[in-house]
Formats: structure tokens, C-alpha cells, sequence
């Protein structure tokens, strides 16, 4: 079973909170603008696991009403 979190960026936020607490290695995060397939995003972002967030890097380009999905098998 695959959480999904899908938010819409409305201004310049960078960190999501996750709803659950993925297993190890299954986190992946897309991104998607409008009439476009979401594109997986690597390198661009980080988990904290203390936190259950991940956020983009500074330099990541995140558009403005993209639909950030992060998709991952809970604990």
C-alpha cells in the first residue's frame, strides 16, 4: 500500500510534512505541472527522518502551482 501526499505549490514553500513514516528506501517525489506527466525528481530534495519531512534543495525549480507527490510504502 503507497501513501501519497500531493500538494499544490501556492508560494515559495520548500518543505512538505509527510502524513506517514516510509519504509527505507521506497520515498519518491514528483512533480506536476499542468498537462504534463509528473517527472520523478532526483537530487533535488532530502528526507529528515526526525522530522518526517523532505524538502527541495535551494536551487530546485518548483513552478508555481506545480502539484508536489511524494509517494512511499508506510511502516
Amino acid at each position: 500500500l503507497d501513501v501519497i501526499l500531493a500538494a499544490t505549490i501556492t508560494r515559495l514553500e520548500r518543505t512538505f510534512v509527510l502524513t506517514g513514516t516510509p519504509l527505507p528506501g521506497t520515498l519518491r517525489v514528483l512533480l506536476a505541472t499542468a498537462g504534463a506527466a509528473p517527472v520523478e525528481q532526483i537530487g533535488n530534495w532530502s528526507f529528515d527522518a526526525g522530522r518526517n519531512t523532505i524538502t527541495f534543495a535551494p536551487n530546485a525549480v518548483l513552478p508555481a502551482g506545480a502539484r508536489v507527490i511524494v509517494r512511499y510504502t508506510p511502516r
